[in-house]
């Protein structure tokens, strides 16, 4: 399998870039901005928050969002807070869970790897 995934050094991998705005949630400043430096190399546009916004509060339009499980308030019920995010997302956690998450939701564990955040991305995009 390792050798079907080599290039050749002189081979250069296609660029498709992802244009879309995602919406970047994470408490940490070093993951949140490194989450957003990997996706606008990809060609999206990102809006970074600190936390998930409340029900009914205003927000700049998003295609998708990528949060990281720390945005969600220690005291909520679990990932059921998740279920207020109208588009298709993408969670960053310690570890995978089946049934810790709304369906249809990607999930990246962390450390985070580039290409599986990107892959998870274009996923949830469609």
């Amino acid at each position: 399998m390792l050798a079907a995934n080599c290039r050749r050094a002189t081979q250069r991998p296609s660029i498709v870039t992802i244009t879309a705005t995602v919406l970047v949630v994470a408490p940490d400043r070093l993951l949140r901005e490194s989450v957003a430096f990997l996706l606008e190399a990809e060609g999206c546009r990102v809006r970074q928050l600190v936390a998930l916004p409340t029900a009914g509060a205003a927000t700049a339009p998003f295609d998708c969002a990528v949060v990281d499980e720390a945005a969600f308030a220690r005291g909520a019920n679990g990932l059921r807070a998740w279920d207020g995010l109208t588009r298709p997302a993408v969670l960053l956690t310690d570890r995978c869970k089946d049934g810790d998450f709304a369906s249809g939701v990607r999930m990246v564990e962390k450390p985070i790897h580039g290409a599986a955040l990107i892959e998870a991305v274009r996923a949830v995009l469609g």
